[in-house]
């Protein structure tokens, strides 16, 4: 399609709503609005759509760009109960085969558990499982425990086993380290484990599932274009946004003036604000204090399995690799045929970009420690860094930011940067969807 024929297009086509990005958060809320009859417009600047919940295919191999083909709380949790019931997409999510996995120095088996209470037992000490028992019973409290997770482990005298179990946890499910995150957000994300259970692979992977919310949206006369950037959020004219200004990849002195009657942004919050043609100096200062998620993925082919089972396998003694799956278990079409992907988790340390080569190199030494066959049967397809701009929507875990603009009337924002407590990765993304959906829904009805 040329330039003048998208811009056709897009004033022939009218929208009710604009949507800035197609990542998950953005498709989920097109398609939850498409099916209430609204008119859908989604812009995404990149080439693809899905974001960090999407693959892409190398050497045959479905490589995730994020989340490692899992969906945290497989069918029952909020993603998938969008996709089931409201979506009422057939995609089968196949539960993963353990709930959890550990791998402890100075011990040749793997300890394994099934349902949730066996966490307890996942812990070589028995010290170390009252200890995790009392701290179980605190759960009621968790929305007014707030100090950090590290402060709270030393008041209790936990041991540096006990530690290294909650930064595996933390590190792997959120990206942070025990000094990152509340006492109440881990027991909230317990709370959330024990309700929903354990995570799930959809049959396909995650190119495959957002294949059909897109299919979802198109179906329903939305319409979804890559290469198109937002240029400017204008709010210039009140409380309300004016328009929106796009730009197609290619035409850089070419503008597209859209009018929606809703804006919602999948941008993120720092990239949301920075597009506002007005922003209040309160909002420039909270946007000034947001902190990112810094890590990174390794992602091999094997030709043979190196776990055995498609569970998540955690390292509590480890200091840069956090956890790593084996997705194909349960999907073996992400793979040719009798290989499998092995997918690592890294934390980085230390903030800088200086230092992330040095991380990236010892967390491969600490792999291969773990899994010395790796380096004989295993090859590196791909290596995904996190932070510095990129995903543009990732703010920590345990910052509560709200979806809705107060200064703005007609725009609200989702994705991976308002998620709810205890809600991780597409999970708590999905939640805030079906909020941010139905405020819409009413605004839409009261106002129009």
């Amino acid at each position: 399609m040329n330039y003048n024929e998208l811009q056709k297009n897009i004033e022939k086509f009218s929208p009710d709503v604009l949507i800035a990005g197609a990542g998950l958060g953005g498709l989920l809320t097109g398609a939850l609005l498409s099916k209430r009859r609204k008119k859908v417009l989604i812009v995404e600047r990149l080439s693809r759509i899905g974001g960090r919940f999407t693959a892409r295919e190398i050497e045959g191999y479905e490589v995730p760009t994020g989340a490692l083909h899992l969906i945290p709380h497989g069918k029952r949790g909020p993603l998938g109960k969008i996709l089931r019931k409201d979506l009422k997409l057939r995609t089968p999510i196949r539960k993963l085969h353990y709930f959890s996995c550990w791998k402890w120095k100075g011990e040749q088996k793997e300890r394994r558990h099934q349902i949730y209470q066996d966490i307890f037992r996942m812990l070589p000490e028995q010290n170390d499982r009252l200890t995790l028992l009392k701290l179980a019973k605190d759960i009621p409290l968790r929305n007014k425990l707030t100090r950090p997770l590290n402060e709270y482990l030393s008041t209790i005298r936990a041991s540096p086993r006990l530690k290294g179990f909650f930064s595996a946890i933390t590190g792997f499910s959120m990206g942070l380290e025990n000094h990152q995150v509340t006492i109440g957000e881990v027991l909230e994300f317990f709370n959330s484990l024990f309700k929903y259970g354990r995570p799930g692979v959809p049959r396909g992977g995650l190119r495959f599932l957002i294949k059909e919310i897109n299919n979802y949206i198109i179906k329903r006369g939305g319409l979804v274009l890559t290469g198109i950037k937002v240029v400017e959020l204008d709010n210039s004219s009140g409380n309300n946004l004016k328009q929106v200004i796009l730009k197609a990849r290619g035409h850089n002195d070419d503008h597209l003036s859209v009018k929606p009657k809703v804006v919602i942004s999948n941008m993120g919050p720092i990239y949301t604000i920075d597009k506002l043609t007005d922003i209040p100096k309160r909002i420039q200062i909270i946007k000034n204090r947001l902190q990112v998620v810094m890590g990174a993925k390794i992602v091999y082919s094997v030709k043979k399995t190196i776990l055995g089972h498609s569970g998540v396998t955690f390292f509590p003694d480890n200091k840069w690799v956090k956890g790593c799956a084996e997705p194909t278990h349960l999907a073996p079409e992400l793979a040719p045929k009798g290989r499998h992907l092995f997918i690592a988790y890294i934390t980085f340390q230390e903030h800088g970009s200086n230092s992330h080569g040095y991380q990236l190199k010892k967390a491969r030494e600490e792999l291969l420690s773990c899994y010395p066959a790796l380096d004989k049967i295993g090859e590196e397809l791909s290596i995904q860094r996190y932070g510095e701009g990129w995903p543009v929507n990732w703010v920590r875990q345990g910052i509560y930011l709200q979806p809705k603009i107060p200064f703005v009337e007609n725009l609200w924002m989702v994705g991976d940067g308002f998620k709810p407590p205890g809600l991780v990765m597409s999970e708590g993304i999905a939640a805030t969807v079906k909020t941010v959906t139905n405020q819409i829904i009413k605004y839409l009805d009261k106002a129009f």
